[in-house]
């Protein structure tokens, strides 16, 4: 096979053979080589030497017919989103963010964008609401995070400032990044949540759907979400709700309070949030996680007061008086039944 790179930087291979295609940039912006230094404008096309918006034409015969395939060269943005999806920066307390990651001379950045807007051009990184300078701490991570997470016990400890409203920027999208001593992107990642989440969000009220004599309260865990309503159903294969309501937010908890009239129907949450594989601010539909009932197909929650009377068995209020006395904890047999099984 005879491979040839013509000015007009097309690709052209004179057999049948299938190539890969051609990695322009590192995942996660590691330029700790030989090309480091290059200006920020030249970070995808270190390797090629070519234009940042080339398209490698591919002429493949296996006979006298040949057939062109474009390739498209990745953008220095679309490779910058792609290192935000590999998040190897941990939010590990409201102070601390943990990176593996030497700065040296140089320096490091937060970015928050809640509209999910963060991108990369040659004038550094746009699109933010909020960029913070993080200020490296000398020593090891505190002991209490490395009890926590030792798989990250070696990386470096980034002081957050405690003015920042962080119950706030946990519903956005963020980054780290890291400069060079003259202003040149280094490196770049995106955030793992579940240390600050769990430092700021813990909570052991109710959740899941609640009845009272009034009606039914809703409680749902969800502090990244941005907005959260219930959409009710009468039926469970209805496509439209009869009631749409939205969720007030307390501390990570959202909940609503609806009427008596909601028991018996059915009911989906609909969250918008940010997503960190899409990158985007997302809409989902879901189940209650703390469902106590579903529909036939899966599809809804099912709005079930197990203290009804209308579900219970003949009987069931008596059961405890009939039960015989038992003599010894050995004596008792336990059943765990699991729905999957059975699917």
């Amino acid at each position: 096979m005879a491979l040839t790179l013509t000015p007009t930087s097309s690709v052209h291979l004179l057999s049948s053979i299938s190539v890969a295609r051609p990695r322009i940039f590192a995942a996660d912006f590691n330029l700790r080589s030989r090309w480091r230094r290059r200006p920020v404008t030249s970070i995808s096309n270190f390797r090629l030497r070519l234009p940042s918006k080339t398209s490698l034409h591919c002429l493949c015969s296996s006979s006298s017919a040949s057939s062109p395939m474009s390739l498209e060269v990745s953008s220095p943005n679309s490779q910058f989103l792609d290192c935000l999806i590999y998040s190897r920066a941990y939010w590990v307390t409201q102070g601390v963010i943990a990176w593996n990651v030497d700065v040296g001379e140089g320096s490091c950045y937060f970015y928050a964008s809640k509209s999910a807007g963060l991108s990369f051009s040659e004038d550094g990184i746009d699109g933010y609401d909020l960029r913070i300078k993080l200020e490296a701490e000398s020593g090891s991570l505190p002991a209490d995070v490395i009890e926590k997470f030792p798989h990250i016990r070696n990386y470096k400890s980034f002081k957050v400032p405690k003015d920042l409203d962080i119950r706030d920027l946990v519903k956005s999208q963020l980054a780290v990044v890291c400069f060079d001593a003259e202003g040149r992107l280094i490196q770049g990642t995106g955030l793992q949540l579940p240390g600050v989440l769990d430092e700021l969000f813990s909570y052991d009220g109710p959740l899941g759907a609640h009845f009272t004599p009034e009606g039914v309260s809703l409680h749902l865990w969800a502090p990244t979400a941005q907005a959260v309503s219930v959409c009710i159903y009468k039926n469970p294969l209805d496509k439209s709700p009869m009631e749409i309501c939205p969720l007030k937010e307390a501390n990570g908890v959202w909940s609503t309070e609806g009427a008596c009239s909601w028991g018996g129907c059915y009911y989906v949450y609909k969250v918008s949030v940010y997503h960190p594989s899409t990158m985007k601010l997302e809409t989902c539909y879901a189940n209650d996680p703390y469902a106590r009932g579903l529909s036939a197909d899966g599809r809804k929650t099912f709005l079930v007061n197990l203290d009804s009377d209308d579900l219970k068995p003949e009987g069931w209020d008596n059961l405890a008086d009939k039960k015989p006395c038992l003599r010894s904890f050995s004596d008792i047999s336990i059943y765990e039944l699991h729905v999957r099984d059975f699917r």
